[in-house]
């Protein structure tokens, strides 16, 4: 079948995400009746107008019948675990969300090392790839959203998010809950270039109704202590739970805090130690390297992701990216954090500050050695995204 989307089950390690629309207006008016009503009314006094509940938003239909009671707003789970394959539930719905609006490519797995908590690092949290700025993305967005908060036949708020087991969506600089609705959202990423969709266990499970039929718990972790029909396994003895929020996405993982502040000041301080030590091994002879990575502070890269799921990279970001280069080499010191201004061709961002720049050394015989190296390392690369994240480099005095 011919399809505009994708379902990636993992980002790669690069970095393509800036993401949610606030679909803070997505509400719709019903026009009032006219005078006409009441000529209708005048036909027989024993009329009876029977008034039905509005229908829910068009979106994909269940893989199961609904049972008579569904499930409760699911309230917030925090990461507890690092696993970020994804989960079937979670792969099932991008699946449904590409198939049903034929666009929108869709991320769900982060390595366990990049960034804070994070319920892509448990598999059950997915990146939806729409654009904000775009008029047909972004009408596809609302649409889903809506549908996610549309009431069910009998008028239960939420329907399809309730038994999908959906936590919490933020789209457009908002965050929707199906306890909460709408509100703004002020996290590092606006979420303008992709809808995050975060689900409970159950729902990352495919445990929930809407694939079951059968009601399940949504506030238990990766296990739950006492399991009924459609939940999740039981846990092993001791084994702790997350305590879920009493109020549905009181803090998700994509939210700010001062913990981002305290991580970007952190991130940069280790950066400027990391340079001053490869500052003093640095010896520019013209010998070949090869350069991982090349960002300034508040950088846009479309060609990867940062870890908060958007094109915008961060100090902890350029921390992570020399952090990974790490992994690519036996020796540490082969790998080098240097400022574009330290080396070769001075390189500078549009506001002046010098771009952070890692290097690894591996004792490369010339530019065909780098170029193989490259393609080694980073098999599932090729083309602009193999040149974007890896590329020969000459250690030679600065100029220009």
């Amino acid at each position: 079948m011919d399809r505009r989307g994708a379902v990636l089950l993992g980002w790669a390690g690069r970095t393509p995400e800036t993401v949610e629309d606030a679909v803070h207006a997505t509400r719709r008016t019903r026009p009032l009746g006219s005078a006409l009503l009441v000529t209708a009314l005048l036909v027989t006094a024993a009329a009876v107008v029977l008034l039905a509940p509005p229908a829910a938003a068009a979106g994909p239909t269940a893989a199961a019948a609904a049972p008579e009671t569904v499930e409760a707003p699911a309230p917030y789970v925090a990461q507890a675990v690092c696993d970020p394959a994804a989960k079937p539930g979670t792969a099932a719905l991008a699946e449904l969300l590409v198939d049903h609006y034929g666009t929108g490519s869709v991320g769900i797995s982060r390595d366990c090392s990049v960034g804070g908590p994070s319920e892509h690092k448990e598999g059950r949290a997915l990146d939806w790839m729409l654009d904000v700025g775009d008029p047909a993305e972004r009408a596809v967005a609302e649409d889903a959203l809506a549908w996610l908060a549309a009431a069910g036949p009998d008028g239960e708020p939420a329907w399809a998010a309730r038994r999908l087991g959906v936590m919490y969506a933020i789209w457009d600089q908002g965050i929707w809950s199906p306890a909460r609705g709408w509100r703004p959202y002020t996290g590092v990423s606006p979420h303008t270039d992709h809808v995050h969709v975060s689900l409970s266990w159950a729902g990352a499970m495919g445990a929930t109704s809407w694939w079951t039929g059968v009601t399940a718990r949504v506030d238990t972790g990766p296990c739950t202590p006492d399991p009924a029909p459609g939940d999740l396994p039981p846990c092993a003895p001791g084994a702790e739970q997350p305590a879920p929020s009493t109020d549905a996405a009181a803090e998700p993982q994509e939210g700010a805090s001062a913990h981002d502040t305290d991580a970007e000041a952190g991130a940069l301080a280790e950066l400027a130690a990391l340079r001053a030590e490869s500052l003093a091994r640095l010896t520019t002879d013209g010998r070949w390297v090869a350069q991982l990575a090349s960002k300034d502070v508040g950088i846009t890269d479309p060609l990867q992701t940062a870890q908060n799921g958007t094109h915008v990279f961060q100090a902890v970001d350029v921390l992570a990216e020399s952090r990974a280069a790490l992994a690519t080499v036996t020796d540490p010191a082969a790998v080098s954090v240097l400022h574009g201004t330290d080396f070769g061709q001075r390189s500078t961002a549009p506001d002046g500050d010098p771009y952070w720049i890692t290097v690894v050394d591996a004792g490369f015989g010339g530019r065909a050695d780098v170029g193989a190296w490259c393609a080694a390392t980073y098999p599932q690369l090729a083309g602009d995204e193999l040149t974007n994240a890896c590329l020969p480099r000459r250690l030679t005095p600065p100029h220009g």
